[in-house]
């Protein structure tokens, strides 16, 4: 037998091969991915952990596998159109609602476009996030002189603001922490502050 048919008996092996650890790995996350699903069903067994830990990989994953990770799509159409209403909409909140504008924090920055403008209204803004790789991105970037980015936990801030923001914050948080993070979010703002 000639070396051609050799190589290619051996790499038809090893698809087999590949193929059976495919099958065995399949079952595996499916019986994973049931258990997770079990517990997570159940009323009596507390998954608040488990639900953080996911919640992180989620995020963590999101600006890793997607182009612009806050919006969860590598379609830049949805972040051509979706972005500049999201703008309008809280211009209009601000203009409406706060008294103050010196200071505003935006939790969960992402890719730091929503700190960026907020810094056209406000004349000191921090964006926080706990990711390494966008907060390292938009401090390499950052051109605007009254914004700042800090890789942090949101709820470790304890300066306190005209406006704080956090769009995707509370529907990616375990159901118990809503109610809490709504208090730490109140107890960052100054007197005429808004959320």
């Amino acid at each position: 037998m000639d070396n051609i048919n050799k190589e290619l008996i051996e790499a038809k092996k090893r698809i087999d091969e590949i193929d059976e650890l495919k099958k065995s790995l399949d079952s595996e996350y499916k019986t994973l991915q049931d258990k997770i699903h079990l517990y997570f069903d159940s009323q009596t067994i507390d998954t608040t952990e488990t639900e953080k830990f996911i919640i992180n990989s989620f995020w963590q994953k999101a600006y890793e596998n997607y182009a612009d990770g806050g919006y969860i799509t590598d379609d830049v159409k949805i972040r051509e159109l979706r972005f500049p209403y999201e703008c309008k909409l809280i211009k209009n909140i601000i203009n409406k609602h706060c008294k103050n504008k010196n200071t505003a924090l935006e939790l969960g920055c992402g890719n730091g476009d929503t700190s960026r403008f907020l810094a056209s209204i406000f004349k000191s803004v921090k964006g926080v996030d706990m990711s390494k790789k966008c907060i390292e991105k938009n401090i390499a970037e950052n051109k605007t002189k009254n914004l700042k980015f800090e890789r942090k936990n949101a709820f470790e801030e304890n300066q306190k603001y005209d406006f704080v923001f956090a769009s995707d914050m509370f529907m990616y948080s375990p159901e118990c922490d809503v109610e809490l993070m709504f208090e730490k979010l109140l107890n960052l703002l100054n007197g005429g502050g808004i959320c």
